[in-house]
């Protein structure tokens, strides 16, 4: 199910969100080589940095699964959690779209 941002109809933001979208397949995967090559730090790290950028593009689903992520390789969640956070972020990821519904 496509993602939308919050800002899909603002004419000031809706260029950035555009080109934010453009930008997602790298984000992600960086994300899946730390996670590939079991670099926790790396992708604690990506995770905050993908936090904080999804919100300010108004992609608050996405924000809240890196948060989440972020949260359990904070606490040196089991593997399984980890993997759990991951896979939802990437998948949330993979359907982020520019514009609006």
């Amino acid at each position: 199910m496509p993602i939308y941002s919050t800002f899909g109809t603002d004419p000031f933001m809706s260029e950035l969100v555009d080109m934010y979208v453009a930008e997602m397949p790298e984000r992600t995967a960086s994300l899946v080589q730390a996670f590939s090559g079991n670099d926790r730090r790396t992708l604690e790290r990506g995770a905050h940095q993908l936090k904080g950028a999804a919100g300010s593009y108004g992609f608050e689903t996405v924000t809240e699964l890196a948060g989440a992520l972020e949260s359990s390789l904070r606490h040196d969640a089991d593997e399984a959690s980890v993997r759990q956070a991951f896979e939802a972020l990437i998948e949330a990821c993979e359907q982020v779209r520019a514009g609006s519904p």
